[in-house]
């Protein structure tokens, strides 16, 4: 899944119904942070790695282990939950 605010896109890489997107009318925010971790917790992930900056919200926490990957320049930004991992 990548989640971005100019972009959303769902590749569904193992066997489901219906490739459920990010479109998804039951997920009425407008925080693209929570319609993906929301759109992913359908799959319940078993930890899930996201490539962030972390400079967007994401106030809905999941109940699965959540990993935030950025670059070394956003190394000072705060993780909402989970563990943050920076990469140089």
């Amino acid at each position: 899944m990548v989640g971005d605010p100019g972009v959303d896109q769902h590749d569904d890489l193992w066997p489901g119904p219906d490739g459920d997107g990010l479109e998804d009318a039951s997920v009425q925010t407008r925080d693209w942070g929570e319609r993906l971790l929301r759109a992913a917790d359908r799959h319940r992930p078993d930890p899930s790695l996201f490539l962030t900056n972390l400079q967007g919200p994401a106030d809905w926490r999941p109940a699965w282990p959540v990993i935030w990957r950025m670059p070394l320049a956003c190394q000072d930004a705060e993780a909402p939950f989970g563990r943050k991992l920076v990469l140089g």
